[in-house]
């Protein structure tokens, strides 16, 4: 019994001591598995040891004698080999070799080089067709080139077996010619002889025509001197007389005038006061009215009037005269209204205030007669600013300034053959200053 129980006692403690050598085993053993365990996952993880791909990569390594690692390095080398020419290339410097963009891949770069490639071919294909074409063209071109040359050999053997006849007639007509010739020169020279005979008569008759004709201008002169003295003159449009003063209120400042709505009259329209009608003509050179009025209300048969300018020596009185050559009670005037004016007298004439003198004329009942010539019934021209003559071009001028020289050239004389035209006619010609003497008018706009 005691040996037993040392031996078991022995045993016991060998299997304490065994069980705690081979735990401390253990404990090494997982840490050292657990360390192995984490570097084979940053390689590759134990889900993906189960993926399909992978066994057959792994089955492919073991049919090659290599670990896994070794060929996916040998195929990426290939791979880069194939791609760019090295082994060693990584996909960014195969990126910048093959010029692709971020994102790209290859097989898209290949696919849209294989479209563009295909396109070209077709296109290269058309061209070669269109190539063949043409030379069928050219060849048929030059069969007909080649048949009209033939064509036109024979055409020109023909024409010189016709012209060789020809030739003998053109020499007949040549000497025919100038028998004519000779015969015309003869009777040239029969005509000169008897047209100067005939010039001296026509002459000698020229000079009596001429003697009759100073006799006759010289008893013209002397009709026209005693028709000129007898003769009823007409009368000046601008020396009307539109109207009369009535009555004066207040001040003097408001009047009243015996023209109303059933005369055409229009609030806003302006008058020129005279003592009588012979003062009206009288203003041609001593300047503008005694006064200036406005109308300001309008009744049936007479109008209120405001005084906007008066004379301090002159003042309004009852029975004075009132004209505004625009305005008529029983007539509309025409105006033919030309050239650029300067209404509000800042020293720059313009076209829009040629238009606000037509749209005045307008609005007092005249006429506004449209172009560049005078009419028959025309009864003002009123003309603006004279254009100056343009300065000379010099040699080297300009398309631009020729054309602008001509149009300036073309406006000065226009005006001037109005102003001959309306003075030769007899028809009142009025610039700005004189159209506000016969208006009333104060100032420009």
């Amino acid at each position: 019994m005691l040996v037993a129980l040392v031996v078991f006692v022995l045993t016991t403690v060998f299997l304490l001591v065994m069980t705690i050598v081979f735990y401390a085993g253990k404990n090494d053993v997982t840490t050292k598995l657990n360390e192995s365990q984490a570097k084979l996952d940053a390689f590759i993880t134990s889900a993906q040891l189960q993926d399909d791909a992978v066994k057959q990569m792994k089955a492919a390594a073991t049919n090659e004698s290599q670990s896994v690692f070794g060929l996916l390095v040998k195929q990426k080398g290939a791979l880069a080999e194939f791609v760019g020419g090295a082994p060693t290339a990584d996909a960014k410097t195969l990126q910048a070799d093959l010029g692709l963009k971020d994102g790209e891949t290859v097989k898209a770069a290949m696919t849209d080089l294989r479209r563009q490639l295909k396109t070209k071919s077709d296109e290269a294909a058309s061209l070669n067709t269109r190539v063949a074409d043409l030379n069928k063209q050219s060849n048929v071109l030059k069969e007909d080139v080649e048949s009209a040359k033939k064509d036109g050999q024979k055409l020109a053997e023909s024409l010189r077996s016709e012209f060789a006849g020809y030739d003998g007639a053109a020499k007949d007509l040549v000497g025919q010619i100038e028998k004519v010739r000779q015969d015309m020169i003869k009777t040239m020279e029969d005509l000169k002889g008897k047209q100067g005979v005939r010039v001296g008569e026509l002459q000698s008759e020229i000079d009596g025509l001429r003697a009759s004709t100073a006799i006759i201008q010289s008893r013209n002169d002397v009709l026209g001197k005693k028709l000129e003295a007898i003769e009823l003159k007409p009368q000046n449009a601008a020396e009307l007389v539109d109207g009369r003063i009535i009555a004066i209120e207040g001040s003097n400042d408001q009047v009243y005038v015996n023209i109303g709505k059933n005369d055409r009259v229009v609030p806003g329209m302006t008058f020129e006061v005279f003592d009588d009608a012979n003062a009206i003509a009288a203003s041609d050179k001593s300047g503008r009215g005694k006064a200036s009025i406005q109308i300001i209300r309008v009744a049936e048969t007479t109008s209120t009037a405001k005084v906007i300018r008066q004379s301090t020596s002159r003042p309004v009185v009852k029975d004075d005269v009132i004209a505004n050559a625009v305005f008529n009670p029983d007539y509309k005037f025409k105006f033919l209204v030309h050239g650029k004016f300067d209404v509000d007298n800042d020293g720059k004439p313009s076209d829009s205030e040629a238009a606000y003198l037509k749209s005045r004329i307008i609005e007092w009942g005249g006429e506004i007669v449209e172009g560049d010539n005078l009419v028959g019934d025309l009864d003002f021209l009123v003309l603006g600013i004279q254009p100056p003559m343009p300065a000379p071009l010099p040699p080297d001028a300009s398309e631009a300034q020729i054309q602008a020289s001509i149009e300036a050239r073309s406006a000065r004389e226009t005006y001037d053959r109005l102003l001959k035209e309306s003075i030769d006619a007899r028809i009142p010609v009025l610039n700005w200053n004189r159209f506000q003497v016969l208006t009333g008018t104060v100032s420009g706009r």
